[in-house]
This record gives structure tokens, C-alpha cells and sequence, in this order.
């Protein structure tokens, strides 16, 4: 969701940072994802919601296990070894469903009047 560019009410002004510090606390998740676990790399957009979810879940809880453990071990960063090989999942799934999904995805994701009301609802619920 985009911030609002020129917020001018008390509620707009709360909202955009609030949405700011998520969007920075969600970019820095999808980094340590990235880096760490190469979770975010291939094509995730066609994974299953649920699945993503959990993957992303375990992944964020196993990072922070290993900072916590890092903390009190003081020892350098963690790095895979060289022969582990990070291998794209391979997708069994029916083109046309596969393309009718992606595109429902895109339709709902570019939707101005949904994302407004989202946007609003949000803001009434900060």
C-alpha cells in the first residue's frame, strides 16, 4: 500500500508514519528472507498463500534465534557453507489456472477503489 504524499489531517499524518515504520520493519524481514535463506528468490508469487506464510514466519523466528544466540556467544556472522546449493522449487501446476490466478492476484492487488477503502479503514482503525 502506497503512503499518503501530502498528508494534511491529524489522522492522515498518524497513518503515513505508521504505515512508514511497518513498510521499514516488513523491507528489512524481506532482506534478512532474501540473504539469509534465499527464500524470496524464483517464482514465490505462484506458492500458496498459507505456505508463504508459514515459510516467512519460520524464517523470521529462525533469524532471531540466531541473533539471540549470536548475542550471547559472541561470534561472527553466520554464512551457509559453499556446497550448500539453494535450489528453485519446481511448479506442478496447470498453466491456464496457474495464469487465471495470477492474473485475479493482479486485478485485486491493482484495484484503486479496494485499495482506498483499505487505505481508510486502516486509518480509522489506527
Amino acid at each position: 500500500m502506497q503512503t499518503i504524499m501530502h498528508p494534511t489531517t491529524g489522522k492522515e499524518k498518524w497513518f503515513a508514519q505508521r504505515l512508514e515504520a511497518c513498510r521499514k520493519d516488513v523491507e528489512q524481514a524481506f532482506r534478512v528472507l532474501h540473504i539469509k535463506w534465499a527464500t524470496t528468490q524464483g517464482p514465490v508469487c505462484y506458492w500458496e498463500k498459507d505456505d508463504l506464510r508459514l515459510i516467512m514466519k519460520t524464517c523470521i523466528i529462525l533469524y532471531n534465534m540466531i541473533i539471540e544466540d549470536e548475542r550471547h556467544a559472541n561470534i561472527g556472522r553466520w554464512t551457509p557453507p559453499p556446497e550448500d546449493a539453494i535450489s528453485i522449487p519446481t511448479l506442478s501446476r496447470c498453466p491456464s489456472v496457474l495464469a487465471a490466478h495470477i492474473f485475479s492476484r493482479q486485478f485485486q492487488i491493482r484495484n484503486r477503489e479496494t485499495n482506498t477503502q483499505l487505505r481508510n479503514d486502516l486509518m480509522e482503525n489506527l
